[in-house]
């Protein structure tokens, strides 16, 4: 990565202006006429882009013998990348490794496209899902996904339904596809070009805090799907676990207030909902210990883990937005150039 000096130069009695560097210039192949892109950063900074280029394409080669697991994370690797193009090439047919290929980037890949296709390729587009909104709709998918799911494992656990437990299974896909597109869309920030083109609207600040809180979501989800995962095993006596299964209800609400709280944050309302949430573990520490002294079914003990996993990660999520509250520092001039 380049980075150089250039002071700034006045130009018929009161324009100011700057050279562009002639390694940028010959990169681009910029020149006179041409139109660049000048964006502000939330901090002060700018990003200077050209206007008439492109993301490069990439490609995926899959010999004879190629694990379809591994070439599905190639696949989403440079999908999170942010290509929007994607080329796959089959050294052989194999109509097995290109129908699971496209099931998968369906299931998984959110605005993903097979535009093109033959016995040995597939051309994947990536397009935007959420032009002129805010790309924080992701996460809003993923929290209300992630919320129901959560009420509805409880609800099979009580009932002992194991054809809703196994609806909630195949629920978790479609949050890795919104965690998968939230992912990629803060990628897009660390290229301009990226961002311009996919209209990405997030602070570039607060991307780290609304990843890890977005990540927590996630597991959110897969403690669900664990829970329901028990009930197909095998149905547990929801009766005798009256207890519990009224912590995992103001665990799921807790939850639902925490992603309210990410999208919209207060510090006086977070620093609440952080109090209520200690007090929760403390409460669900005591009755797993009790749990622990009456040698309860493995399944039980399985049950509180994944309420206080629950509990822990919607902590994590309120301290994340705590985080993406607080005021953000901006360039200042300190005037010591002015020599």
């Amino acid at each position: 990565m380049h980075s150089e000096e250039r002071r700034v130069q006045l130009t018929g009695g009161s324009t100011l202006i700057i050279s562009l560097p002639k390694w940028w210039l010959d990169a681009f192949k910029v020149k006179k006429g041409d139109s660049l892109i000048i964006s502000e950063h939330p901090s002060g900074g700018l990003t200077i882009i050209p206007k008439d280029v492109r993301i490069s394409d990439c490609e995926i080669n899959i010999n004879e013998g190629s694990d379809v697991t591994n070439v599905l994370r190639e696949l989403i690797s440079f999908y999170l990348a942010g290509y929007n193009f994607i080329k796959i090439n089959i050294s052989t047919h194999n109509p097995e490794v290109l129908n699971t290929l496209k099931s998968s980037i369906r299931r998984l890949l959110a605005g993903a496209e097979v535009v093109d296709e033959s016995y040995n390729r597939l051309v994947v587009e990536l397009i935007p899902l959420f032009q002129n909104t805010s790309h924080l709709k992701s996460i809003e998918r993923m929290g209300v996904i992630s919320y129901y799911m959560l009420r509805d494992s409880l609800r099979a656990v009580e009932t002992g339904d194991r054809e809703l437990a196994r609806e909630i299974i195949n629920r978790d896909d479609e949050v890795d596809r919104f965690y998968y597109y939230f992912h990629r869309s803060v990628n897009n920030l660390l290229m301009p070009l990226a961002a311009r083109l996919e209209k990405v609207s997030l602070n570039p600040h607060d991307a780290v805090s609304y990843v890890m809180a977005a990540r927590s979501i996630e597991r959110i989800a897969d403690h669900a799907t664990n829970i329901a995962s028990m009930v197909v095993e095998e149905p547990l006596e929801g009766q005798k676990l009256e207890k519990i299964i009224k912590i995992g209800y103001d665990a799921t609400e807790l939850f639902r207030v925490a992603v309210d709280l990410l999208l919209n944050p207060s510090v006086k309302e977070l620093e609440c909902l952080l109090s209520d949430s200690e007090a929760m573990i403390s409460d669900i520490q005591k009755a797993h210990s009790r749990l622990s002294r009456a040698s309860s079914p493995p399944s039980e003990r399985l049950l509180y883990y994944n309420i206080r996993r629950i509990i822990e990660y919607s902590m994590d999520i309120c301290e994340n937005a705590l985080n993406i509250a607080t005021p953000k520092p901006r360039f200042i001039h300190t005037g010591k150039d002015n020599v």
